[in-house]
């Protein structure tokens, strides 16, 4: 290769389409951690309501032990319940609609559907586990994967509009 030859472009996404990275996904990541939070304060407001209407008294800490133990397996439970059955049937959460963000597969670009789904929810908690470091490997991976992206085989990408 000569010294006025440029190398040729690498290979992207669909025309339309760029691929996602680091600060927009996380932008994205807020807004539904704030829909979950909002969401988890109203689980914590019915199961505490619920707790006192069925007459469970806070004089033996047997409320605040409902309450927290459905709170901490719930929260979780229900977010795990959006990002999946969203990223399997729309391909994008309320945080991606935002900003114009679609996930798909890796090899052909269509939906995630179920499976793929549970696959990249499993590999988010792989890749938050080392402080994060599986996250933020989608800043210096060309096409802007992040380890659950590769564990699930998927990509995320942001329609230019």
């Amino acid at each position: 290769m000569y010294a006025y030859q440029t190398r040729p472009p690498r290979p992207g996404p669909a025309p339309g389409y760029e691929y996602a990275g680091v600060g927009i996904r996380t932008a994205a990541h807020l807004v539904d951690s704030l829909l979950m939070v909002v969401i988890g304060f109203l689980l914590l407001l019915v199961v505490g309501g619920a707790a006192l209407g069925f007459g469970i008294q806070d004089s033996d800490q047997t409320g605040t032990a409902v309450i927290g133990a459905t709170f901490l397996l719930g929260w979780p439970l229900l977010s795990t319940l959006y990002l999946v059955s969203l990223w399997a049937t729309t391909g994008r959460t309320l945080g991606m609609m935002a900003f114009h963000l679609r996930v798909g597969r890796l090899r052909d670009g269509r939906p995630l559907g179920w499976g793929h789904a549970m696959l990249r929810a499993l590999g988010l908690v792989v890749a938050c586990m080392p402080l994060g470091a599986g996250l933020f490997a989608a800043g210096w991976d060309a096409r802007r994967q992040g380890w659950h992206d590769r564990i699930a085989g998927t990509l995320v990408v942001r329609e230019l509009v």
